[in-house]
């Protein structure tokens, strides 16, 4: 790693060997919970800002040698993830598609060596699998046995990187599951509320409201959606349990008010990140941003099919095509939902430095806040308690009591 570091960045040799040129301590507990310790003198160390920096530079020489003996594949790789994608067969032949197959096993191959003997790592065989197109035939059984025993050989989705590439239905079992571990991590956090209210709201707030926001990022949003907003109730609802144990009773009007509250920023609000406000639009800014690559601007045919939904979210979430905050949004997008593939605004030739989704959730904050003021306008007093004097005092006052749930 140090070599691969001197060779590719020389100009940062002497600030990295100053983490790296020396062997790491790695203290551990043994059965009687004495502390002992280890010298380590291999690999980047766990949490290190650099460790990422030297792992990935010290991969760099493995992952060129790799790409120089299948220059048919596209390498793709996110630190230790190694994608390849393989294009299909021109004839789309069942011998032609045998002869991919055989070709990929050779990869493979080659992979695991060369990960050996330039980092000493090993493949990952649990993770290995390559999905393949619809219509495509399976492996023969002779080419099969070409491959190691669980190597997957998957028709309906893939995980990548983190987040589900494949079909509608494997893409939503993808999510469900997630929003199912994000739940489970709440429902901690309610316990850990019955001795800190105050340390579970902090964590609510600051944390788990953003365990959504890469899945947001990377998933459709007509997919994503309605479970990002089952995700949103479900935090809500957590929150206000930490609140009270006991069922808060008041009118429907001031619950809504509550809640509306709830998620403005702070001070004005308590600062609880909806992460269905970033799903509208984090997807697009996202993936508009990343096809300024070559390669993925040369595939981007297989994005069609989701610009339209995605476009029609994000005029709706923003209040349609004639609102005032749709007027403040749409100079950063194009004028259809076909401008995301026709390299009209989104190429490798264009530089897409707009902040999408920074600005259309600040615009959200915005007309929430508006929205707020206005539930709560002296001329709305009522003698039934929905809105009281002490409500239009709280509502209109300069108050930070909203950092009470988000300050440290």
């Amino acid at each position: 790693m140090l070599d691969s570091h001197c060779l590719l960045f020389p100009e940062g040799t002497t600030v990295f060997n100053f983490f790296y040129g020396t062997d790491s301590p790695v203290f551990l507990f043994d059965a009687d919970n004495d502390i002992f310790t280890l010298q380590s003198s291999q690999g980047s160390r766990q949490g290190c800002a650099a460790g990422t920096h030297g792992f990935c530079l010290g991969l760099h020489p493995m992952m060129s040698e790799l790409q120089s003996l299948f220059p048919e594949f596209a390498l793709r790789v996110l630190t230790d993830d190694v994608n390849a994608l393989v294009p299909p067969p021109a004839s789309g032949s069942y011998a032609d598609w045998q002869l991919t197959y055989s070709r990929y096993a050779d990869f493979l191959v080659a992979l695991e060596r060369l990960s050996f003997e330039h980092a000493g790592l090993s493949l990952n065989l649990d993770k290995a699998g390559l999905l393949l197109p619809t219509g495509a035939p399976l492996p023969s059984d002779e080419v099969r046995a070409r491959f190691p025993p669980l190597f997957d050989f998957q028709q309906q989705g893939f995980r990548v990187a983190g987040r589900p590439i494949g079909t509608d239905t494997f893409m939503q079992a993808f999510v469900d599951e997630k929003v199912r571990d994000a739940q489970s991590k709440v429902v901690s956090i309610k316990v850990l509320g019955r001795k800190s209210p105050r340390a579970a709201h902090r964590l609510l707030t600051c944390c788990a409201s953003k365990l959504m926001s890469y899945l947001s990022a990377t998933v459709p949003p007509h997919i994503v959606l309605p479970s990002l907003h089952k995700f949103d109730a479900f935090i809500e609802a957590a929150f206000f349990e930490i609140l009270s144990s006991s069922p808060i009773v008041c009118s429907e009007d001031r619950m809504f008010r509550a809640k509306l509250k709830l998620h403005l920023p702070t001070p004005v609000g308590c600062g609880l990140f909806k992460t269905a406000d970033q799903g509208s639009f984090s997807w697009w800014s996202s993936v508009s941003s990343c096809l300024n690559d070559p390669l993925l601007f040369n595939v981007r045919s297989g994005l069609e099919r989701f610009a339209g939904p995605a476009w029609d979210i994000m005029i709706d979430a923003l209040g349609g095509d004639g609102s005032k905050l749709w007027t403040q949004v749409k100079h950063l997008l194009p004028k259809t939902a076909a401008g995301l593939v026709d390299g009209s605004r989104y190429s490798p030739l264009t530089v897409n430095k707009s902040r999408l989704c920074k600005v259309a959730l600040k615009l959200l904050s915005t007309n929430n806040i508006e929205q707020f003021r206005s539930l709560s306008s002296p001329s709305l007093l009522s003698d039934d308690g929905c809105l009281t004097p002490a409500d239009v005092i709280q509502a209109n006052s300069h108050s930070f009591a909203g950092r009470i749930f988000a300050s440290s």
